[in-house]
């Protein structure tokens, strides 16, 4: 109550959050004074994927992957969450969304080896080299 915009404690509060409505509420809140906060989009992934919202789930991977660009295991994770989102479409038969996800999915490798296009050299003689591949 005394400090209501105090980001770290509302990304504490979303991490341990299991309503899907209130994490979204949650997100809104910390994106409206911090829109860096990659947590908040990966909670905004996560219910995209629960509501079958393609469209909004490839937007918050996107503004994810941009806060996120050089973390593999987000990229990884996404691999996985749109892998599974393909089975379950399958199951349903929701072939034009299965088509959507696997382009996306494809575009993932992709998006992490251009990073090392546009890295700059002197990253590879930091003591963390960046990683591209998974």
């Amino acid at each position: 109550a005394m400090l209501p915009n105090y980001t770290q404690a509302q990304i504490e509060e979303l991490t341990v959050c299991t309503d899907k409505e209130h994490a979204l509420l949650l997100a809104d809140e910390i994106l409206e004074h911090n829109e860096y906060v990659s947590e908040a989009y990966h909670s905004k992934v996560y219910a995209a994927a629960m509501s079958g919202d393609v469209e909004a789930l490839k937007r918050h991977m996107d503004q994810s992957l941009a806060i996120r660009r050089y973390d593999v295991e987000t990229y990884k994770a996404y691999d996985g969450l749109l892998a599974d989102m393909i089975i379950a479409c399958n199951e349903v038969g929701r072939m034009e969304e299965i088509a959507a996800l696997e382009e996306y999915k494809n575009l993932l490798p992709q998006k992490l080896a251009g990073l090392e296009e546009t890295t700059h050299p002197i990253a590879y003689k930091l003591r963390d080299v960046p990683v591209f591949t998974w």
